[in-house]
Parts: C-alpha cells; sequence; structure tokens
C-alpha cells in the first residue's frame, strides 16, 4: 500500500481549509468601508384614483392639484364622475 499519496493529501489539504476558514472570517455581515451595498430605491408614488378633499376645497385648490398630475398611461384614469369641481362666483376666469 502506498501511504505518501494521503500524506501529500493532508498537507495540501490543511492550507487548503485555512484559506477558506479565513475568506468565510471576512464574511461577518458588516460592511467594509467602501463595499457598502447601494441605496434602495425609493418607492414608486401611490396612483391617484380620485381626487382628494382638499383639492375640492377652493378653486385654487382644484387647480393646483390638476396641474400637479403628471401624465400616465399605467395606471387607471382619474375618477371624476362623483366628483363636482369647486366654483368661484367672484374670481375672475384664469388663462390657461
Amino acid at each position: 500500500m502506498h501511504y505518501s499519496d494521503t500524506r501529500d493529501d493532508r498537507s495540501l489539504a490543511i492550507p487548503l481549509l485555512v484559506l477558506l476558514a479565513a475568506g468565510l472570517a471576512g464574511c461577518n455581515g458588516e460592511d467594509s468601508p467602501g463595499m457598502s451595498a447601494a441605496p434602495m430605491p425609493a418607492p414608486a408614488p401611490a396612483a391617484v384614483t380620485s381626487v382628494p378633499a382638499a383639492a375640492l376645497a377652493s378653486v385654487p385648490a382644484f387647480i393646483g392639484f390638476v396641474a400637479g398630475l403628471k401624465a400616465d398611461d399605467t395606471h387607471e384614469p382619474l375618477s371624476v364622475m362623483q366628483t363636482e369641481a369647486p366654483v368661484s362666483d367672484s374670481a375672475e376666469p384664469q388663462e390657461s
């Protein structure tokens, strides 16, 4: 029987195990300086599906709400079926 091959295998395995242990010791769950993960992106804003009550308080509030809406082809259209836009008898008409 040849035992010299087994001794060579063991002498090679020990340094490999030491290297493996040293590499795993660096995985302690803390970020190294310069190696931190990128921040998570902000969640997408919720789609507006109806006119909020605050926008119906006055004509300027309603105009500000509608002007602040962005074009969006990925969500349902804004529902105004049950909404009556505010009106003003004293305010001058505004040019758009």
